[in-house]
């Protein structure tokens, strides 16, 4: 992510740092601990679970969104107008939760680390289809491939560009609906998936 380069506009450059840091710090957020055992001896407490995963999930949020944030404190030091630092500061931040839910939810599904896989390998899809809908000679085959990018991909992995919005792009309600329909989906998964899991206290 640059900034500043001499004899260049004071502009952030697009970036995707914010998701990429929930990755790092979302990871198995629940399949571990459900691996693990941890939930075992966390619910012998009067605590809900939707309160449990919401937590997890707020929690990861926001260590995401922190570290997200920290190049901008260098940018508006180093002169970049307050607004487009703003602009992509949310934006950053916005990828973060997204894509922290996305991750919360895939964890919930599967045990340790496997949601890190599932990401990839939809990742994986999302580019072959992307290829297939640039290379397929019949038109219905591109048509139907670029469809379900356009339409599958943003479940997994959210964005919102605002960055342009200072500069003259149009803002979309139906992006801002997109992300935010996304992040309460995949955190109603979670939280549906956790209630609905069978804990053993028995002891050896």
């Amino acid at each position: 992510m640059t900034f500043v380069v001499k004899g260049m506009p004071h502009v952030p450059a697009a970036s995707t740092h914010g998701g990429m840091l929930a990755l790092v710090f979302a990871a198995g957020v629940l399949g571990q601990e459900f691996s693990s055992g941890a939930p075992q001896i966390t619910f012998t407490r009067p605590l809900p679970r939707w309160t449990w995963v919401l937590s997890r999930a707020a929690a990861v949020a926001l260590l995401a969104s922190v570290c997200a944030l920290l190049p901008y404190g260098f940018a508006l030091w180093s002169g970049v107008p307050a607004g487009d630092v703003g602009l992509a500061a949310l934006e950053q931040v916005l990828q973060a939760v997204g894509t922290s839910a996305v991750l919360v939810g895939l964890s919930s599904l599967v045990p340790g680390l496997t949601d890190l896989a599932l990401l990839a390998g939809a990742n994986i899809g999302f580019s072959i289809l992307g290829l297939v809908g640039m290379v397929a000679q019949e038109e219905p085959l591109r048509t139907v491939a670029q469809r379900l990018k356009d339409y599958v991909e943003p479940w997994f992995t959210p964005r919102l560009e605002l960055i342009g919005l200072a500069h003259g792009a149009t803002f979309s309600p139906h992006a801002l609906f997109q992300i935010a329909s996304t992040i309460v989906f995949w955190l109603v998964v979670a939280m549906v998936m956790v209630n609905r899991k069978e804990l053993s206290y028995a002891t050896d």
